[in-house]
Parts: structure tokens; C-alpha cells; sequence
């Protein structure tokens, strides 16, 4: 993974560059880390991290504090910088208990100077790199959930046939005890000659 942070901080000081883009797989469950990698020549006002498909954002970081207003639900206490003190320009993302809907496009962009609106929590800038999580597999919770779907598949039928089966015997039992006796076959007048 260093060889990545170095080879990309190169693509970063370029300037025109376009940003960097990593595919990274997960299982549900695993704590992961999106990487991002920025320009150390600057100190940073703040860090975002955005899903496209979210209005909300994933993470957000200014004045050394997570700004959670308006952060996704589903990031609140997952997500944090992997290095708050963002040493060399190290803006990697930690992804806690993944889940499958998780799965989706990260982007990276850095605040280098304040703007004049201070309150402003967009970061209006290109991605610095961007990371697409595929979540797959199962995780344990969800291995568990679907033995439990398994179970219920087979118990269901076999159960259902077994109450149609006691059902059926209560019938029998009922028509039977209402006779009297269990009714004697009929006999046949006519005797089979040899």
C-alpha cells in the first residue's frame, strides 16, 4: 500500500491530473480504509468524504472535529479520518462493520484555505481520488440469517405435511368413533366358484 501512496502523491502534485481511482472488495463485517492521498504543501481547512448517490455526505472534517450535521445516518460512528493529524497528506477513510449497502463511489477533496463562508460544509473542489467499495459475500450475521431461511425453506413444508397428515388422522379417528366401531368390509353374496 505504500507504493500507492507515494506513486499517487505524484499524480496529485501534477495539478491537472485526474483524480486517482482504486477498486476495493469487502465482505460485511470487515473494517476497511478508502485511501486518499493529498498534496502535502498545504496545510488543510477540511476533508469531505461524498457518495454521489447520497445527498448527504459520508464524512466530514474541519477545525480538528467531525462535523456530523448532515452526515449520512448510516456513517454516524463508522466512519474517521485513519490519521487525524493527516501526517503527510494521509486523508484515508475508515469504513467500520461494512455493510451491503456500503457498496457504492467514495470521493476525496480537500478545503486548503477558508473561504468566506466558514459555515459552508461542501467542499466545492475535484475529488482528490476516488474508491469504489464492492461489498460481497456474506458476513456472519448474514450467513447466520440465511441458515435461518434455509431452515425455515424445509421446516415449513415438512411441518405443513405433517399437520395435514394429524389433520387427516383426526377425521379418520372422528368419523370412526361416531360409527361406533371401524366399519366391517361388506360381504359378497356371491361366492367364487372353482
Amino acid at each position: 500500500m505504500e507504493g500507492f501512496y507515494s506513486d499517487h502523491l505524484s499524480l496529485c502534485l501534477c495539478g491537472s491530473c485526474p483524480p486517482g481511482q482504486l477498486n476495493i472488495t469487502a465482505h460485511p463485517g470487515e473494517n476497511i480504509t478508502l485511501p486518499c492521498q493529498a498534496s502535502i504543501s498545504k496545510p488543510f481547512i477540511a476533508v469531505e468524504w461524498t457518495r454521489p448517490d447520497l445527498t448527504q455526505y459520508v464524512f466530514f472534517f474541519r477545525g480538528q472535529h467531525i462535523v456530523k450535521n448532515f452526515q449520512h445516518p448510516s456513517f454516524v460512528d463508522r466512519v474517521d479520518l485513519l490519521d487525524r493529524q493527516m501526517k503527510d497528506g494521509n486523508l484515508s477513510l475508515s469504513l467500520r462493520n461494512v455493510t451491503s449497502s456500503d457498496h457504492g463511489t467514495y470521493e476525496c477533496r480537500v478545503k486548503e484555505k477558508e473561504d468566506r463562508d466558514p459555515s459552508r460544509g461542501i467542499i466545492q473542489s475535484e475529488p482528490i481520488n476516488v474508491v469504489r467499495l464492492t461489498v460481497t459475500g456474506l458476513g456472519e450475521f448474514d450467513n447466520r440469517w440465511a441458515d435461518g431461511l434455509v431452515g425455515l425453506a424445509v421446516g415449513l413444508p415438512v411441518g405443513f405435511l405433517l399437520l395435514l397428515f394429524v389433520a387427516g388422522g383426526f377425521v379418520v379417528y372422528r368419523k370412526c368413533s361416531k360409527q361406533g366401531s371401524y366399519p366391517l368390509p361388506a360381504e359378497q353374496d356371491d361366492e367364487i366358484q372353482i
